[in-house]
């Protein structure tokens, strides 16, 4: 690290200077060398509670969005319905977006959208269309009580 030092200074202060620095930064780093070799903590446990607790949080939305609609859903609303408290909410979630995100990725997750890839191959444009409108259809109707919640609340409060 260069050191800025005040002008003017010695030349011999500035070498006490530079050598205080240096010790100090030798002894920082043979702390933490020990520190990493005498304890070495992990979030394991605790990390798992929190992934869990926010699997809940993300669980509790998707329910709900589909139920009541986004709009309508509370901050309270989710909390009660995970099982946790507001301020666990806002610890997972500090924006509306971030809890937003975490829904879709849940819901696409647990049933993505149809793979264009199975129908592409075959050489019949008719085949291809309602192969590939079947699975739409299908995706469709498998996720119309959420996607009813949030295009109804698009369409209200756009």
């Amino acid at each position: 690290h260069e050191v800025l030092l005040p002008e003017p200074l010695n030349l011999t202060a500035h070498i006490c200077v530079s050598k205080l620095i240096s010790h100090v930064n030798n002894e920082c780093t043979y702390l933490r060398n020990q520190y990493s070799m005498t304890r070495n903590y992990t979030l394991k446990k605790r990390a798992e509670q929190q992934a869990m607790t926010r699997q809940r949080i993300v669980e509790a939305a998707v329910m709900l969005h589909g139920t009541v609609g986004p709009a309508s859903t509370t901050i309270s609303m989710v909390a009660e319905q995970a099982g946790v408290q507001r301020h666990t909410f806002y610890a997972h979630f500090p924006a509306e977006r971030d809890l937003y995100l975490a829904c879709s990725g849940l819901v696409l997750e647990r049933d993505p959208l149809p793979d264009a890839n199975s129908w592409r191959t075959s050489r019949e444009p008719e085949v291809r269309l309602r192969t590939g409108l079947r699975a739409l259809y299908d995706w469709y109707r498998r996720n119309a009580g959420l996607i009813g919640g949030v295009l109804r609340d698009a369409e209200h409060h756009a």
